[in-house]
């Protein structure tokens, strides 16, 4: 069953994390004080989009059995990039009608960046691992 399957609890754990993260973050002050929150937080949340996308693709056996390593890696990024974008859009409304924020453009990239950075990484590191050639 899925519910009691090792990596669903390890995603689950996972979020877990970043929730925690996140949540000392918002009683940080919306992290000033700790500048490096932003940063784990958008590297763990991408690498946990990439591993529900794994995961996810799995289910496929002909596409996860055909598929070679590179499209892999390209797919799991291109997905993780593309909640990343769908994030920082959420920022920006957030900032427009509750100026809740000041959004800068180096920001936005390293956000981004830092997303797909543990997206990259999370995707090559459980392709090598599981992926039987």
């Amino acid at each position: 069953m899925w519910l009691t399957d090792k990596k669903t609890i390890l995603a689950v754990a996972f979020f877990v994390l970043i929730g925690e993260f996140a949540y000392v973050a918002s009683v940080n002050s919306g992290q000033e004080p700790l500048w490096w929150y932003d940063i784990v937080l958008h590297f763990l949340g991408g690498a946990l989009i990439a591993m529900i996308f794994l995961n996810l693709t799995r289910e496929f056996k002909d596409w996860w059995s055909y598929a070679g390593v590179l499209q892999m890696l390209i797919s799991a990024t291109a997905v993780v990039l593309s909640a990343g974008v769908l994030w920082e859009f959420y920022e920006f409304v957030t900032a427009y009608f509750f100026h809740s924020m000041a959004l800068t453009l180096s920001d936005t990239l390293s956000d981004l960046f830092f997303d797909s950075l543990g997206g990259f990484l999370l995707s090559a590191a459980h392709i090598f691992l599981t992926r039987k050639n």
